[in-house]
């Protein structure tokens, strides 16, 4: 095997590891979560607020947004905490992956791995403002003090029951608490930290590239092959771009899609390329992208992925999938419309007479 190929399957095998990483740290967000329905429903437990003075209520509205800023602010403490040991121990894992080669890799300090962790902004679609994590975590924990505060004006002002707001917040147990505010919450939960563990490990790993510039030459987009995987990164997987240029993952909220460096041929080696790639179905060879791997599904399949139009287009357009690949995404790496493929590749639509 060769040495490109024993980097891929390390790579990928760490991916596969920091899903794992991923669902523990959610477990841990959920349970601190928890505390949180218990706290407000104790505060609205006590008069109804509909007969409350004003002043009165606007002390609880302060103290319940209190309670949710407190409660969130030592989530996001928690996660941040655990985001620098993840950072470490990719960096570590980067330079162990590069050793393959021969030589001794050289480990960035702490300090220039944490600083490309918090200070590279995050290119996930979803993410506003300076997209740094920082303000990422300051943005949800304002918003979902407003969401939950709101709720309550709303329901004094309407004469719901407290009761009847805590359901509005927390959620009702036919619904397995899933139909509160606050499972929107969770929901926000999650997202912060399945996005900014990808950000981190893309950047720790990064870190590592750029100290070692002789080693690395580019970096290789990998996307998940299932059903998930978003229009953006079906399309990103297999695309190279030098280790000082184009985007990282996280494309989006919750992106899984990794990245492989390749290494400069000085470094190669020789030996066969046997290497495969996971798939939700099996392994693949490593070579097979995205696409490739898409027209080995099921017609039924494809267009549960695509839409049917898409599918059409990859299977009757007389194009290949890389080719079909790059109609997919405009120069900024973000989808584009049917209606704008229309106008680009007409022929490929008459091709397929989608």
């Amino acid at each position: 095997m060769s040495i490109q190929a024993q980097i891929n399957e390390q790579t990928i095998r760490n991916a596969v590891l920091l899903e794992g990483v991923k669902e523990d740290q959610v477990g841990a967000i959920l349970m601190m979560l928890a505390v949180l329905d218990k706290r407000i429903k104790a505060m609205l437990s006590g008069d109804e607020l509909v007969e409350l003075p004003r002043s009165e209520l606007k002390r609880l509205l302060s103290e319940v947004r209190g309670e949710v800023k407190a409660v969130l602010g030592g989530m996001i403490e928690s996660l941040e905490t655990n985001l620098l040991a993840i950072a470490d121990q990719q960096a570590d894992f980067e330079v162990h992956n590069l050793a393959i080669v021969g030589v001794v890799p050289i480990k960035p300090s702490e300090a220039k791995i944490h600083n490309a962790m918090e200070n590279n902004p995050l290119a996930a679609r979803g993410i506003s403002g300076d997209g740094l994590l920082t303000s990422y975590f300051a943005e949800v924990n304002q918003r979902e003090q407003d969401r939950v505060v709101s709720v309550i004006r709303q329901g004094v002002s309407q004469g719901l029951t407290n009761q009847q707001m805590i359901q509005q917040i927390i959620g009702t147990r036919a619904h397995k608490y899933k139909d509160g505010i606050l499972q929107i919450t969770r929901k926000q939960a999650e997202d912060i930290v399945r996005t900014s563990v990808q950000h981190v490990h893309a950047q720790a790993r990064q870190a590592v590239w750029v100290a070692n510039d002789d080693i690395v030459d580019e970096v290789e987009m990998v996307a998940t092959l299932d059903g998930k995987t978003s229009a953006t990164c079906r399309s990103m997987d297999g695309m190279r771009f030098k280790i000082y240029e184009g985007p990282r993952p996280p494309f989006h909220l919750r992106c899984r899609t990794t990245t492989v460096p390749v290494i400069n041929e000085k470094y190669a080696g020789k030996g066969k390329d046997v290497s495969t790639r996971a798939s939700m179905n099996g392994q693949v060879p490593s070579g097979m992208k995205y696409y490739d791997w898409l027209l080995t599904q099921s017609v039924e399949f494809q267009d549960e992925v695509l839409g049917p139009t898409r599918g059409k287009l990859l299977r009757d357009g007389g194009i290949t999938a890389q080719q079909f690949a790059s109609m997919q995404l405009d120069r900024s790496f973000q989808p584009i419309t049917l209606e704008r493929m229309r106008e680009l590749y007409p022929e490929v639509f008459r091709k397929a007479a989608a």
